[in-house]
C-alpha cells in the first residue's frame, strides 16, 4: 500500500492513524505484553496528541502570521484561522492574481461566470454558480465542500465584486481559533454542553509567557538548569503516581491543574536560584 501511494500519489505523503499503530502492536509484542501494556500504549499516543495540540493552541494565541496581500480580508482571516489553516486560505488568496473572472450567462435564478488562469494556455476552466436571491456562490472544483476552506475561484469572484468580507456560510467554526470556546450538543441532540471559555486562553497564555521568563532566566546557570530539571522531574513523578490511584478527575481540568502546579512551582525555583546567586556573589 505504501509504495502504491508513491507511485500514484507521488506529490502526498502518507501517514498511519492511530488505529493503524495500535493494530501493529500485536504483531510486533506478544499478546500477553500486548495486553499488559495497551492502556500504556494508548495514553502514550493520546499525551503525545495532546501535547502537540497545546503547542497549536500557543502558537495561534502568540504568533501573527505575516500577510502578504493588501486584501483586507487576508488581515480579517488572520484573526479569526488558526495558523495551519490560514496559511492554506493565504495560499488561496494569492493566487487570485493570475485568475480571470468572466460572466458567461444569467438566467432568471443564477449567474454563471468562468475563473480560468490570465496567459496559460491549457489551464483548467473553473465554473460559478451565484444564487441571485441568496449570493450563495459554488464552484465547480469542490475545494471548499472537500476542505472547508474557500478555493481561488470564490475568492477571485470577491476580489472582483468588491467583497471585502468572506461570507459567513464559507468561515467553517473548526477552523478557527474560538472553535474550543463553543458549545457541543451530545448525540441525541439533548443537552449542551460549555466545553470551553475564554478564561482558559487567557490563563494558558499567561502560564506560556512565565514559564518562558522562568527558562530564560535560569538557563543562565548551570546550577538554575539543573535545579529547574530536578524539580520538573519531581512534579513528573509526582504526576505519575496519582494517575496510578484512578483519580476519576476530568482530564481536562487536570491537566490545567498540573500546569497550575508545574508553573507555580517553577516561579518558586526561581526565586530560590535567585538567592543562592546572590549568597555565593555576597560570599
Amino acid at each position: 500500500m505504501t509504495k502504491a501511494f508513491v507511485n500514484v500519489l507521488p506529490t502526498t505523503h502518507h501517514r498511519y492513524c492511530i488505529w493503524h499503530i495500535v493494530s501493529k502492536f500485536s504483531e510486533k509484542i506478544s499478546a500477553l505484553s500486548y495486553k499488559d501494556h495497551y492502556d500504556e500504549f494508548k495514553q502514550c499516543m493520546l499525551a503525545h496528541i495532546r501535547h502537540n495540540e497545546l503547542d497549536l493552541d500557543h502558537k495561534d494565541l502568540n504568533e501573527k502570521p505575516q500577510l502578504i496581500t493588501s486584501f483586507p480580508m487576508e488581515s480579517t482571516m488572520s484573526e479569526l484561522y488558526t495558523l495551519a489553516i490560514f496559511h492554506k486560505f493565504q495560499d488561496e488568496l494569492f493566487q487570485i492574481l493570475g485568475d480571470m473572472v468572466k460572466m458567461t450567462h444569467e438566467d432568471e435564478h443564477y449567474r454563471f461566470y468562468t475563473i480560468e488562469r490570465a496567459k496559460v494556455s491549457g489551464a483548467r476552466v473553473r465554473n460559478l454558480l451565484v444564487n441571485k436571491s441568496s449570493e450563495h456562490v459554488s464552484c465547480s472544483c469542490k475545494m471548499f465542500e472537500f476542505d472547508g476552506i474557500p478555493c481561488r475561484h470564490l475568492l477571485a469572484y470577491f476580489n472582483r465584486m468588491q467583497i471585502l468580507d468572506l461570507p459567513h456560510e464559507l468561515i467553517l467554526a473548526r477552523w478557527t481559533k474560538s472553535a474550543k470556546i463553543k458549545t457541543v450538543v451530545n448525540d441525541v441532540g439533548g443537552s449542551v454542553q460549555q466545553i470551553c471559555d475564554t478564561s482558559v486562553f487567557e490563563r494558558r497564555n499567561k502560564l506560556f509567557k512565565l514559564a518562558s521568563s522562568i527558562i530564560d532566566d535560569t538557563v543562565l546557570t548551570e546550577d538554575g538548569s539543573e535545579l529547574l530539571e530536578e524539580d520538573v522531574t519531581m512534579s513528573d513523578d509526582e504526576d505519575d503516581e496519582e494517575a496510578d490511584d484512578g483519580d476519576d478527575v476530568d482530564n481536562e481540568c487536570k491537566c490545567l491543574w498540573y500546569i497550575y502546579v508545574y508553573f507555580f512551582s517553577c516561579s518558586c525555583l526561581f526565586f530560590l536560584v535567585l538567592m543562592l546567586l546572590h549568597i555565593r556573589v555576597a560570599g
